[in-house]
Order: structure tokens, then sequence, then C-alpha cells
């Protein structure tokens, strides 16, 4: 009789049910489940391989504008004139309906009037384009306005204390070498100082903030050089400095705000077929060339850089190597070193 009423007991608990949790189990298995999505990847632009282009800090987009250079073989013969922004993350198109594509042309920021510069350069049809064109960052303007009579092979640069646009150097339509400096103020280019320095093309110029003053070195003209030059608006003036970088062209250098140094890197030794291009890092600081880095980005010449204040940060994009092709890497320097941040 006890053995009955134990098991009628336990019937009644389950049929009844009690307060005892159900296993964990039984609740996923009724549980509406979710599937985890897979994010779509966003696709990463990047400016096609190029050499003889420029790179300009926008201040308004706080972006490197890259603008210009040789396309690779082959391409079209007129290529549209886009402008890409790089915002440290990666490369965007900003503006697609700019002047037609130019190699070797000059291009400067002028951040006063928030203007971007252009002016002369190679088209892909083999002519020179003697107009000078402003972009207001909506809207191109076409300034057709007398001005140097060069080509290409030079360099500008904005001299923020005068607020001029500064162009020296380079080559006529006739690969004639141009040894003038011009000034350009937003409606007309005028024709500066007649003491230069010696003829050349192909080297690096840059402005100093710190000393306003425009900074040259090196370049080529019967030989490759390796001198260096100051400017201050009103003359240039040699600077005789000892432990320079070896004589070069096809350099490039900008000038680092924050650290208040230039930074240099790159260029060719030789002529032609037997060019040998260079990848040494040099940074000029109170009058002094120092060689900061031997190693870092592939050697290269041609190529582009701009300063990021809002990074700090110096960035440099393509060029044209010892394989003999164009490059399309973005580097960046951060004081120290060197790091590969975009590749095609």
């Amino acid at each position: 009789m006890r053995n009955a009423s134990v098991y009628f007991v336990t019937l009644l608990l389950v049929a009844c049910g009690s307060n005892t949790a159900v296993p964990a189990q039984t609740l996923s298995a009724t549980a509406t489940h979710t599937p985890t999505l897979t994010p779509t990847p966003v696709e990463r632009l990047h400016p096609d391989p190029r050499s003889g282009h420029a790179l300009v800090y926008h201040d308004q987009l706080q972006m490197v504008l890259l603008v210009g250079g040789a396309p690779e073989e082959g391409q079209a013969e007129e290529v549209p004139g886009k402008i890409w922004g790089w915002d440290g993350d990666r490369w965007q198109i900003v503006n697609e309906d700019g002047p037609p594509r130019r190699d070797l042309g000059g291009v400067a920021y002028d951040s006063k009037r928030d203007r971007l510069v252009i002016f002369a350069g190679w088209l892909r049809s083999g002519s020179c384009d003697p107009a000078t064109y402003e972009w207001d960052g909506q809207v191109w303007e076409t300034k057709n306005v007398p001005g140097p009579h060069v080509c290409d092979h030079f360099s500008m640069v904005y001299d923020a204390a005068r607020g001029k646009v500064v162009l020296y150097g380079g080559q006529d339509e006739n690969m004639s070498p141009v040894n003038e400096t011009w000034e350009w103020d937003g409606e007309q280019w005028e024709k500066a100082e007649a003491t230069n320095p010696p003829h050349r093309y192909h080297y690096a110029l840059t402005y100093d903030h710190v000393h306003e003053r425009v900074l040259l070195f090196g370049g080529n003209a019967t030989g490759n050089l390796n001198d260096t030059w100051s400017r201050d608006g009103v003359a240039w003036e040699r600077i005789h400095v000892d432990d320079a970088p070896s004589t070069r062209a096809h350099v490039r250098m900008v000038f680092d705000s924050d650290r208040e140094s230039v930074l240099l890197f790159g260029g060719s030794q030789g002529f032609g077929s037997g060019l040998t291009f260079l990848g040494d890092t040099w940074s000029w600081d109170n009058g002094r060339w120092s060689e900061v880095a031997s190693d870092g980005p592939p050697p290269r010449g041609v190529h582009a850089m701009a300063y990021d204040p809002i990074r700090k940060k110096i960035v440099m994009f393509g060029g044209y190597g010892n394989d003999q092709a164009n490059l399309g890497d973005t580097w960046e320097w951060d004081g120290s070193a060197w790091a590969l941040v975009d590749a095609p």
C-alpha cells in the first residue's frame, strides 16, 4: 500500500508540473534564430599608377589632392582631369570635370584664396597647354592671360607670406631651358627678379612656412646637381652646405610645418636609358642636410609629396621606378619611418 502511494504522488508531480527550471537545451530548441549577416565589402578606389603628377594639401577639404600625371601607356590621349583626395584612410574622387590631364605641369594651392592653381604641362595629344586654371572647390575657371613661356619640368609652390604662387625654371615647348622666376597673384603672372639659380629642370621645390622662404634643391642641367637655394621673395641665394644629398634629378621634397624641417626622397642619377633611381630619405633642418632613412619605399623619381597638417604625416604617391614602370603605391612618413598605407 505504501508503494502505491509513492507511485501516485510521482504521477501527480509529473502531470501538474513544478517550479523546477526547464533544462537550457529545451529553450534553445524553441527560440527564434537570427542568422549572422555577412557585410557587403566596400570597393576601394585607387588612382592609376602615374608619374609627373603633383600632391597638394587642401585646407578646406582637409585632404591631400592628387592632380595630373602621365598615365600608363596605351590609355586614351585626353584623359579627363580627375582630382583625387586622400583622407588618411582611402582615396576618393573629389572632382571629375577639370582641365585635361597633363604631365609635368605646375600645381599649387593658394590657401588665402582657397584656390587650386594649375598651369601648363604636356597633354597626351603631344601639345602644351599654356592656360592657367583655378578651382574653388566647386567650379573651374580658365584664366587666358599671358604667362611664363614654359611648358614642363618645372614646379610651383605657394608663398603664404606674400600671397603668391611662385614658379621657377623648366623647359619650353622646344625643350629649351627657361631660367626665370614668375609669380601668380590670382589675376596675372608677373616676371620676378632677373637673377636666378642656374637653369635646371626635374628639381625639388617647397615652401618653408617657418622661415617664409622658397627652397630649391638639385635637378638636371648639363649634369645632375645637388645645390641648395633659398628665395625670400626678393632674391635667390645659394646656401653652401656640407654633406648634402648626392647629385640627382627627378627628386621631390616637402616642408613639415610641425617638425619645422624639409623631407627629401628619391630622385635619379644618370641620363636616358641609363637612369638609376634612388630610395634614400633626407632631412633639411637648421640649415643642414642629414640622411634619416635608407629603407622604406622602393627607389623612384618624378613622384609627388605633400604634408597633411591635421594628421601630421607626409604623404607620397606614385612615381617612376627602376622596373621602368609607373608606380601606384601610397606611403606615409610619421617623422621617423615610412609605412605603406595603400596599394592598388
